[in-house]
């Protein structure tokens, strides 16, 4: 039973990890290379109105629940419930890339840069001059915690 249950757990998290890593892909790949292009009052307003809807549950369950999912999976190897889950080292890898280079670092680089940016008026000449700082150093960051998903 409890093997089935990790079975299961296992293929979810990785759709999942994989999900949150495709989410984070696109921002890296088109959506910020896309603000880039555009003025930094309507870059830095685009940015605002994603980051105020980006808390819905079919974002935050994935990102947040596969944390959760991966910290299970670690405790079920190591404790040798479900030995089709490989070396408990591997889990236990997957999980630190996922804990570690996804959700610490968007909670301790992206967000704070995120909510300094709610901070501002668009047009102000504050966002023209935190938008190039903001919108570089935040896609180097969105690289890391989308190779970490990836890898995970």
């Amino acid at each position: 039973m409890i093997a089935t249950l990790a079975f299961y757990l296992a293929i979810a998290t990785a759709v999942s990890a994989a999900l949150v890593g495709g989410i984070l892909f696109a921002f890296s790949t088109f959506i910020m290379p896309a603000l880039a292009r555009r003025p930094a009052a309507q870059a830095a307003a685009a940015m605002q109105a994603i980051n105020e809807t980006v808390y819905t549950p079919w974002v935050m369950v994935p990102f947040v629940g596969t944390g959760f999912a991966l910290l299970a999976l670690t405790a079920m190897a190591w404790l040798g419930a479900a030995p089709a889950l490989g070396a408990p080292l591997h889990v236990s890898g997957a999980t630190g890339l996922y804990v570690c280079g996804c959700i610490l670092l968007t909670g301790t680089r992206n967000v704070p840069m995120n909510e300094h940016l709610a901070t501002l008026e668009p047009t102000s000449d504050e966002a023209a001059r935190y938008w190039p700082h903001y919108g570089s150093r935040w896609t180097a960051w969105n690289h890391l915690r989308t190779a970490a998903c990836l890898l995970a």
